[in-house]
């Protein structure tokens, strides 16, 4: 089951009345999501009103193990923060990490348009947060705090991958 067949079962989102543009008022539901959100590192130097913001983005959706949230080779259409939980990281059916809670995933796709480069599929029951292109890049545009940190990230991710790649290449 990939995430989109997850998103449409789920109830509606935030995005679908009362969100950030809407006036109306926040729900317990995003209170209790800017409390995850606030435990996630990316967003660390968010205020309580941008997390907040970025809860009324974000949809909530409980995954269960063996679901896939996202299809290396398929076009991305969301990006995820992981609350609760853990899942595997695969390329090319080789397992290459483990993420959990804190972590997120997903960004990469939306960033460029190209195509997702893992497979991600849960090993636990895991809670996630969930941003359509749309939200991504409100998220990117309205937080740039997010997007310093996800840049920041990002380039961990390379140089990770640049280290292993040398030590492959050392290797044969």
């Amino acid at each position: 089951m990939t995430v989109m067949e997850i998103t449409d079962e789920a109830e509606p989102g935030p995005h679908d009345a009362g969100n950030r543009h809407g006036g109306s008022p926040m729900s317990i539901r995003h209170y209790a999501e800017a409390d995850n959100l606030a435990r996630v590192t990316l967003f660390g130097g968010c205020s309580r009103k941008e997390l907040r913001e970025l809860a009324s983005i974000t949809t909530g959706v409980d995954i269960h193990p063996g679901q896939v949230l996202c299809q290396e080779g398929q076009v991305g259409m969301e990006f995820f923060v992981v609350v609760k939980g853990e899942a595997t990281v695969t390329i090319a059916g080789d397992d290459v990490a483990t993420i959990g809670p804190g972590e997120f995933f997903g960004e990469m796709a939306l960033l460029d348009g190209g195509r997702r480069g893992a497979t991600v599929t849960a090993t636990t029951d895991m809670h996630v947060l969930v941003m359509s292109r749309h939200e991504f890049v409100m998220l990117l545009a309205d937080v740039p705090t997010v997007s310093r940190r996800m840049l920041e990230a990002l380039s961990s991710r390379l140089r990770t991958a640049d280290m292993k790649l040398h030590a492959h290449q050392l290797d044969m």
